[in-house]
């Protein structure tokens, strides 16, 4: 009898660790946790009230950024037509879309338990964690950093030219999607394993991303890629910081304050010109008078 019980104590702690029922969540106060409640926003576990600890909120902050590049994306299309701006929205929904769509549906790997990322199975009639392989988030930001980091070392200002905006550049792409997989994993929001799988795809696809631009999409000077009325133009970010760039403006300007002064004086010299031809008319008609 003593056996029977003993094999049942564990049956019985599988079962109630199968059970992902958010009013049974361990960390609520109602069972013993601390905080009053728990929700996912945008993938994004929230505990209440919310823990001020600084590394904390970096996570939360860090969390969203997946969200906040995109946006970025989109500002920097509609203000100035760049391709360069719609191929980074086109990537991030192309990855973001086979994420969803195709890797996790296939693994269905549950994240962390401590996770509000949670669904109610019907067929079962149990809540779930949601899929977590690979991390979406890490997917995300790790293409970003390998396709930006390959266009800015690669095709852009130049290490040897321009030093300090280069490396401006690759220090703020690195602070932006770096952190991303700590900030998942310390949220408990994905696992270790997850975060190094997305990691992993995100290298490819950030390789495919790149090459595929460079490849396909060449951004030549005053190139266009139009759609009926709807054209956007080539150049990149850090085009407008570039001491060549202000140098063309400074030229144009230039062209344009020096090309009025001539065309005045070209009008002058006209009317002058035409004033003697009207002058030497009147002296010839008063010789043969």
């Amino acid at each position: 009898m003593a056996g029977t019980d003993s094999e049942k104590v564990p049956l019985k702690g599988a079962l109630e660790e199968e059970d992902h029922d958010p009013e049974k969540d361990p960390d609520l106060v109602q069972n013993g946790g601390k905080f009053t409640s728990k929700r996912a926003i945008l993938q994004v576990t929230w505990r209440f009230p919310v823990d001020t600890d600084p590394l904390n909120i970096l996570a939360l902050i860090y969390g969203y950024l997946p969200f906040i590049v995109p946006t970025v994306f989109f500002v920097y299309l509609v203000i100035t037509r760049r391709f360069m701006a719609f191929y980074g929205l086109v990537v991030s929904g192309i990855i973001s879309a086979l994420n969803e769509g195709v890797f996790k549906p296939i693994l269905r790997d549950p994240r962390p338990s401590g996770s509000a990322n949670r669904k109610f199975n019907e067929k079962t009639n149990k809540w779930e964690m949601k899929e977590g392989m690979p991390s979406g988030h890490v997917l995300n930001a790790t293409t970003m950093l390998v396709w930006c980091i390959l266009e800015v070392a690669l095709r852009g200002p130049g290490f040897n030219d321009q030093p300090v905006i280069t490396w401006n550049f690759i220090i703020m792409i690195v602070v932006t999607t770096v952190p991303v997989p700590w900030a998942r994993i310390h949220n408990k929001d994905h696992s270790l394993a997850q975060c190094i799988a997305g990691g992993t795809l995100g290298i490819v696809a950030g390789i495919a991303a790149y090459y595929v631009r460079y490849t396909f999409f060449p951004f030549d000077e005053g190139k266009e890629w139009c759609v009926q009325s709807l054209c956007l133009v080539s150049g990149k970010p850090w085009d407008d910081f570039l001491p060549a760039t202000a140098a063309k403006v400074g030229t144009a300007a230039a062209a344009l304050a020096t090309t009025a002064p001539s065309k005045a004086k070209e009008k002058h010299a006209a009317e002058a010109a035409v004033e003697k031809s009207h002058g030497k008319k009147r002296r010839l008609r008063g010789l043969a008078k």
